[in-house]
This record gives C-alpha cells, sequence and structure tokens, in this order.
C-alpha cells in the first residue's frame, strides 16, 4: 500500500523549505568553567563512526569498529562488542548512555551496559528530555511492531512509525502513530485513538495534558484533513493542514487550507507539500483568523509570540517567504528557517536564504527584525543569544568546515561544532569542538 510506504517519511507540518538554520534549544547549564581546555582525544587508527559531548563537554560517547565487530566508549571505558550498533544516545546530563545492538540475528537496547529484551530486530531509539527513559520500536516474532517505553511494550500494530513517536514534555508517556491493516491511529500513552485513513504526528501540550494531530478522512480522490485534539474533531475538513501544535496557554494552533492547488498530485490522497493559493486560515482553538492577505502558502514556523498574543508564521507571498508578525508581513526572502526570539521577546531573529543560486556560496544572512545583518555566509546552521539579548553567535558552514561567529568575533574552523553557551553576563561563548582527534571546550572573549 503506497499510503504505508509514506507512513515512515511523510512530514505532516513545514514540508519543502530549504533553509535548515534554527534557533539553538538552550542547553543545561553549563558545569564546565569559562576556560579553554582540550577534553579528549580519540585514539589513533581506530574506526571511529559517531562521536556524542554532552552540552558543558563533560562526557564524550563514541562508537568504533574493530574486528569485524562494534562497540561504544564512554569517557575512555569501551562497552560489550556486538556484531552491530546503531542509534547512540547521550542525554544532556551525560548520566544516560544508550544504543541498539544485534548479536546472533537478535536486537535489543543497551542502557548505561545492561542489555534489554532481546527481540527479533529494533530501531527508533530516543530517550526522554531527562534522559531517564528510553523508548524504541521493537518488531515480534509475530511480525508486529510495538513501542517499548522503559520496560513496558505497547499493544502490538502492523507498522509504527519511523521516528518511535514523541516524548511528552515531562518525559513520563508518550504519544505515536500506528497502522494496523489500512487504518492509521495516534497512541498515547497506551491509549489507542480512533481510527483514520491517515494520521499526520502528533503534538503535546506543554503541560503534556493534551495530543493534537491531523486525521485524513474520505475516499483517495477526496481525501480531506481535520484537526482532533484528544478525542475531539474540531469542526471544519481542509485540504492540508500546517501543524498542529499548541501556544503556550495550551490552546491547539494550526494552520489550513481551502481550494488550494497542489504542484504535484497526492499519493492516495496524501500530500508532501502545502498546495498554492485557496483560501488559508489559523486556527487558534476554537477560532478561525484569516492568514496574511495574499498568502499562497503558509509554510510552516507557526507559534506565538514570548507576548502570549501575537501569532508568527513563515508565509509564501508572489513566490518568496516571509515572516508575518501578527498581520504584518517582513521582508521577502527565497527562504526562511525557524524563527527565534531574543530573550524576554524583544527581538524576533531567523536566519534568510537570500537568493537561491546552484552553488549555495554565501547565501544566508541573519536577520533581526526585519533588519539583515551586513555579512553573508554560506550556510547557518543554528545560532544562540546571550542572556542580554545583545550578542548572537552563528554556526557557520564554509568549504573548509565549521566556525562560530559572534559579531567581530571569530573561532579557528573546525570538523563537528556542538552546542553554543554564552556565560552569565555574556562576555563570553563556549562550546564543544572536534578537530581530527582532538575534542576541545573552546571559550570565544567577546569583551
Amino acid at each position: 500500500m503506497r499510503a504505508a510506504a509514506l507512513f515512515c517519511c511523510l512530514v505532516a507540518t513545514v514540508a519543502g523549505s530549504r533553509v535548515a538554520a534554527s534557533a539553538q534549544d538552550p542547553a543545561p547549564a553549563a558545569r564546565q568553567a569559562f576556560e579553554e581546555k582540550l577534553l579528549h582525544t580519540l585514539p589513533e587508527g581506530l574506526d571511529i563512526r559517531e562521536v556524542l559531548v554532552t552540552p558543558n563537554g563533560a562526557v564524550t560517547a563514541y562508537l568504533v569498529r574493530r574486528g569485524g565487530k562494534m562497540s561504544v566508549v564512554s569517557n575512555g571505558s569501551s562497552g560489550e562488542a556486538y556484531d552491530s550498533i546503531s542509534d547512540l544516545r547521550l542525554s544532556a546530563d551525560g548520566g544516560t548512555v544508550a544504543y541498539l545492538a544485534f548479536q546472533n540475528r537478535k536486537g535489543f537496547v543497551v542502557v548505561n551496559g545492561k542489555t534489554g529484551e532481546l527481540f527479533t530486530s529494533v530501531r527508533s531509539l530516543s530517550l526522554s528530555p531527562d534522559g531517564a527513559t528510553v523508548k524504541y520500536v521493537a518488531r515480534t516474532e509475530a511480525g508486529g511492531c510495538q513501542l517499548v517505553f522503559g520496560n513496558q511494550k505497547g499493544e502490538e500494530f502492523d507498522e509504527i512509525e519511523e521516528s518511535g513517536g514523541v516524548f511528552s514534555p515531562d518525559g513520563k508517556t508518550a504519544a505515536y502513530r500506528a497502522l494496523r491493516g489500512k487504518k492509521y491511529c495516534v497512541v498515547v500513552g497506551g491509549r489507542k485513538g480512533e481510527d483514520f485513513d491517515y494520521v499526520g504526528r502528533p503534538a503535546f501540550s506543554r503541560d503534556g495534558k493534551q495530543v493534537a494531530y491531523e486525521a485524513k478522512v474520505g475516499p483517495p480522490e477526496n481525501r480531506k484533513s481535520r484537526v482532533i485534539v484528544g478525542d475531539r474533531a474540531l469542526k471544519g475538513d481542509y485540504e492540508f493542514v500546517v501543524g498542529p501544535t499548541f501556544t503556550p496557554d495550551g490552546k491547539v494552533l494550526y494552520a489550513a487550507n481551502r481550494g488550494g492547488t497542489f504542484a504535484d498530485k497526492p499519493i492516495d490522497g496524501l500530500a508532501t507539500t502545502p498546495p498554492a493559493g485557496g483560501t488559508w486560515i489559523i486556527g487558534v482553538g476554537d477560532e478561525l483568523r484569516d492568514a496574511v492577505r495574499d498568502a499562497e502558502q503558509i509554510r510552516g514556523g507557526l507559534m506565538v509570540a514570548p507576548d502570549g498574543k501575537t501569532l508568527v508564521y513563515i508565509a509564501r507571498i508572489a513566490g518568496q517567504e516571509c515572516v508575518v508578525l501578527g498581520e504584518r508581513p517582513g521582508p521577502f526572502f527565497a527562504s526562511i528557517g525557524r524563527i527565534g526570539f531574543s530573550p524576554g521577546g524583544k527581538a524576533i531573529v531567523y536566519v534568510a536564504e537570500l537568493a537561491e543560486n546552484t552553488d549555495k556560496s554565501r547565501n544566508f544572512r541573519l536577520v533581526i527584525d526585519g533588519n539583515q545583518a551586513s555579512e553573508v555566509f554560506r550556510y547557518i546552521e543554528n545560532f544562540a543569544m546571550s542572556p542580554d539579548g545583545n550578542t548572537v553567535a552563528l554556526k557557520t558552514h564554509g568549504k573548509a568546515g565549521i566556525q562560530v561567529v559572534a559579531g567581530s568575533h571569530r573561532s579557528e574552523i573546525f570538523d563537528v561544532v556542538y552546542d553554543l553557551n554564552f556565560s552569565p553576563e555574556g562576555r563570553k561563548l563556549a562550546f564543544c569542538a572536534r578537530k581530527g582527534r582532538e575534542i576541545w571546550w573552546k571559550v570565544m572573549d567577546l569583551k
């Protein structure tokens, strides 16, 4: 079934935006002093596949292949060797190292060296926000799938989404999409929801008490979208829904289209990109609002500004993208990445692609309150802001590697750069970085 094939890759939120740059999520407070030092030197001559580092650089974990076997090394201590290992995970505080291991045609989870139950296969491992709980998808002997949450095995389905679903904000439960026969459903904390022709990825409210998702109904030639909150379907059927998500005060938030035209014909009634034209509306709880005038598409970025009232989203108008703040569209660009705000919500910040050059050379710029920064970069992966909001640090990519930029300050070039951490007064910027076999805790003085 073609719809089932799409199940593991169809994204129910933004589709098609070329800019991946994002506002860095706040990292746990760095316990490391703001003094530069070499943290770890990776052994020479080994086939090292993946390296993870905690935000403060205190713990490292990496995957290594030796003699046809794979093992995980955490802070210099090597774990058991297995036929294969995947999905290496490290909690932010370094207290949990978890991965999926495969031995003698069986798969199982390993958490801090302890092995879990054997299954035919396992995939999609993730850690709860506090790192205390693991979840993953296991294939049973009968050929079905079940979500394993901690030590609890969920109901068996034909398929479970590729990501394995999402944790609630407190990490005490999870929500995920599942397929049985020709029907899809959302399962929350072990409780199965209503069957639909298709369902989008679920989202939790900030307090974890509500779950919302898009559901598809009707035959493939006339399939419609509706928004489900808990067990309740909101009024209205649409051609396409962006989201849903939630406002900070717990109201469901989404964009929806009627009468638009899809660039590519939907497969089994499922479209991967928003339609153009028609009528776009923004839903806030049970209230429906008109989208910005002349909006061809709502591309995503749907959120509420820190003031708790103003809607923010990315719209496409006359073939270009802009950030809409309330009812006011900002400057237009080829593409816009994820949106962030300065501390206290004083300024709106995002990265924009100026033009779609074929070689992608020096094409991206930081935009603050609609004003473009003077410098243009080849690519900007993400950014972080100082506590006082006066400095923006960028993780930039060039032909030679990755460089951190903060105003006129430049780091050296690295192979990998991890989370960016400002000191409380904003005068120093610290981050973990890898260069060759060395992993450093680097500190930039911004005085």
